[in-house]
C-alpha cells in the first residue's frame, strides 16, 4: 500500500531543514567572533551567504567580521578619524553586536576596543567633538579590556565636561555599579536643590557617588579635576575631607566641613546625612570592594 503524498508537509520539512542549517552556521559565526577567530567566522559567513543569499543577518555579521580585522596599523591618527570610528561604533557595530551576540557582544569587538584606546592615547581629546559619545565609548573600551579604573575616570569626567550629554548614556553603561548608582541619583529628591538646574545635574553625580563609594576618591588626583564650577570644587574638597571623617571633630574636619557648607549648603546636607548614617532618601556610605 503506497503512502499518500503531502507536498505541503514535505515543503515544511525542507524549510525546517534549511532553517536548521542556517541556524548552525549562525551559531558557528557567533562562537568564532566571540572567541576572536575572525578567519573561522568569515569562512562560516561565506557558507551562509552561499546557502541563503537573503539571510537578514548577512550585513551585520559582515560588519562584525570586518571589525575583527582591525589592526594596530589602522589606528586613527587624527581626531576626525577617531570620531568616525565612534560614529561607526554607535551607529552600526555596537547595535549589530548587541542584537546578534547579546551579552557576548563586548568580546567580539575586542579589536575595536583596543584600536580606540590606542588611538586616544596619543591624540588630544579636547579637539574631538562631540565629547559625550567619545568619552562614553572610550570608557566602554577600557571597561571591556578589563581596565575599570580608566573606564570610571572617563565616565565621571564626562559628567563634568558634558553634563547634558551624560544622561543619554548613564542608563546603558556596561558597569552595573554605574547604572544602578545613576538610577539612584536620578531618584534622589535633594539633587533637585543643587545649583545648575536639571540640564547640569549630572555634574553633581561624581560627588554624590563619592559619598556612597569612597573608593572612587582614588580615581583622581587634586590636579586632575577639571574646573567645571561649584560641582568640581565640591569634589576636590571631598577628596581632602573624607579621609578625616573618622577623626571626630578635629581641626581638619571642622575646617573642611565649613568650606563645604560655604560652597553649597544643599550638597552639605547630603554629605552630613551620608556620614551620620541616617536612613532616608540620602546617599548611603558604601565602599568599593
Amino acid at each position: 500500500m503506497r503512502a499518500l503524498s503531502h507536498p505541503g508537509q514535505a515543503r515544511r520539512q525542507l524549510d525546517l531543514f534549511l532553517d536548521g542549517a542556517d541556524a548552525m552556521l549562525v551559531n558557528e559565526i557567533a562562537a568564532a567572533l566571540v572567541a576572536g577567530r575572525g578567519a573561522d567566522a568569515e569562512r562560516a559567513l561565506g557558507q551562509l551567504r552561499k546557502r541563503n543569499p537573503r539571510h537578514p543577518d548577512l550585513r551585520a555579521f559582515g560588519l562584525l567580521c570586518r571589525a575583527q580585522r582591525a589592526e594596530a596599523s589602522s589606528t586613527p591618527t587624527h581626531p576626525a578619524a577617531v570620531m568616525a570610528l565612534i560614529e561607526e561604533l554607535e551607529g552600526s557595530l555596537a547595535p549589530a553586536a548587541d542584537r546578534l551576540l547579546g551579552p557576548r557582544a563586548g568580546a567580539a569587538l575586542r579589536p575595536v576596543w583596543a584600536l580606540l584606546v590606542d588611538a586616544t592615547a596619543v591624540l588630544p581629546l579636547a579637539e574631538c567633538r562631540p565629547l559625550a559619545p567619545l568619552y562614553h565609548w572610550l570608557g566602554v573600551a577600557h571597561y571591556r579590556l578589563g581596565d575599570e579604573r580608566q573606564a570610571f575616570r572617563r565616565w565621571l569626567a564626562l559628567c563634568w565636561l558634558d553634563p547634558e550629554g551624560f544622561p543619554g548614556y548613564g542608563p546603558r553603561l556596561p558597569s552595573s555599579t554605574m547604572r544602578e548608582e545613576w538610577a539612584e541619583f536620578e531618584r534622589e529628591p535633594e539633587v533637585a536643590n543643587l545649583p545648575g538646574g536639571a540640564l547640569s545635574r549630572a555634574r553633581w553625580f561624581p560627588s554624590w557617588l563619592l559619598l556612597r563609594h569612597r573608593g572612587f576618591g582614588r580615581l583622581f588626583g587634586p590636579t586632575e579635576i577639571p574646573d567645571a564650577g561649584v560641582a568640581t570644587r565640591v569634589f576636590g574638597l571631598l577628596l581632602a575631607l573624607l579621609p578625616f571623617d573618622g577623626a571626630g571633630h578635629s581641626a581638619e574636619v571642622v575646617q573642611h566641613r565649613s568650606a563645604l557648607r560655604a560652597l553649597d549648603p544643599a550638597f552639605f546636607r547630603l554629605y552630613m546625612r551620608a556620614v551620620s548614617g541616617r536612613t532616608g532618601a540620602g546617599p548611603r556610605v558604601r565602599r568599593l570592594s
